[in-house]
């Protein structure tokens, strides 16, 4: 195992199949009460609107259906979604730093990535803190609530798409390396 990898193999499997698991079951009970409460506006477009009017808007049309507590409780369940697909990045780094050469890239910038992989989660935490403070006044609220929200939402999704080229970037390195490798052994 390398040295600053200090999880077996095995446990991170274990942890990304429960993540993946609570993922299953956070994001379908997180849409049954998104789609109740009347929300129409895709979730990317109202996240990075930049607008406290765009967002006015939309909880308008939510508060017409009734929907506000539903789109609350939407917002809560989020949390345990970034949860299990923060812990899935998580786990998916270490897996490629720990099936990478000692010497690799891969291997030595897992430290860097690991923790980058738990920003996701965290950004997109402080995303949905400033969603449910506009919440609590959802016509009225300070615009600049929606710019803070979408500037939180945009460092996570920046994070996402570094993880995510990383991770696989990784795999097929690390595929390609243990292609040469059985290529060199002898028969």
């Amino acid at each position: 195992m390398n040295d600053h990898l200090k999880i077996s193999k095995k446990k991170l499997l274990i942890l990304l199949v429960s993540f993946f698991v609570l993922l299953i079951i956070i994001f379908t009970i997180m849409i049954h009460f998104f789609k109740i409460s009347g929300d129409v506006i895709p979730i990317v477009q109202s996240q990075l609107s930049f607008s406290g009017q765009f967002l006015k808007d939309q909880y308008s049309i939510i508060i017409n259906s009734d929907g506000l507590s539903y789109y609350r409780t939407a917002q809560i369940l989020d949390y345990g979604f970034m949860i299990s697909y923060g812990g899935i990045f998580f786990c998916l780094v270490c897996l490629v730093g720990i099936n990478a050469d000692p010497d690799s890239f891969w291997n030595k910038t897992t430290k860097i990535f690991a923790p980058i992989a738990i920003g996701t989660t965290i950004f997109d935490a402080l995303e949905n803190l400033f969603i449910l403070i506009t919440l609590t006044d959802p016509t009225n609220f300070p615009n600049v609530l929606a710019i803070i929200h979408s500037i939180f939402a945009l460092i996570k999704y920046i994070l996402i798409y570094i993880v995510v080229a990383w991770v696989f970037l990784g795999i097929i390195s690390n595929m390609i390396n243990k292609i040469k490798k059985k290529k060199k052994i002898p028969n």
